[in-house]
């Protein structure tokens, strides 16, 4: 939900009346941001539909395996995201250069904090690897887990329209002017 949230943030600023003022270069870094966000989106939704559909619902290794390759790519992609964002907002508040030191300084401690610690405390612990076995998963289970996940992406998806109605709204009144003419 926070990542659908995000999107909607991500999606939003480009409606916004200062939008218009930024360079080129800010404005194709908001494009870059918003398409890394869309990837975000899809790899974390992703392995829960395979989940459904490949693996039946069934816990399995593989899905395990597809669920881990799908959160490091979605981080790694949402931490550049995060630094173009810091980067577009530092260059409004600050000259270029610590627009750049900030943008390097957030894509290195979301980095850090999402790979390098757990890196860290994996090598401490000797790294042992999770013995799973394939075992199906009962119908009451897969019911239950189904409806968790609809409770999940539901408000999501809301936050997504409600962005989108607000948007539509605003650029329908800036081209309409409703209300009493003057």
């Amino acid at each position: 939900m926070g990542a659908q949230v995000l999107l909607g943030f991500q999606m939003r600023s480009v409606f916004q009346d200062e939008f218009d003022a930024l360079g080129e270069h800010a404005k194709a870094g908001s494009g870059i941001a918003l398409v890394i966000m869309v990837a975000v989106l899809g790899l974390l939704l992703a392995p829960a539909i395979q989940h459904r559909v490949v693996d039946n619902g069934d816990a399995s290794r593989r899905i395990l395996g597809v669920i881990g390759a799908a959160m490091i790519a979605a981080l790694g992609l949402f931490a550049f995201s995060l630094a173009i964002n810091m980067f577009l907002a530092l260059e409004r508040i600050a000259d270029l250069r610590w627009a750049i030191v900030g943008g390097i300084a957030a894509l290195v401690l979301a980095l850090w904090f999402w790979f390098g610690a757990e890196c860290l405390a994996v090598m401490r612990s000797g790294g042992k690897d999770l013995m799973m076995t394939d075992t199906p998963t009962p119908l009451v289970k897969k019911i239950d887990q189904l409806l968790t996940e609809a409770r999940v992406v539901l408000p999501g998806a809301q936050a997504l329209l409600g962005f989108q109605l607000a948007v539509s709204l605003r650029t329908l009144s800036r081209c309409y002017r409703f209300g009493p003419k003057r």
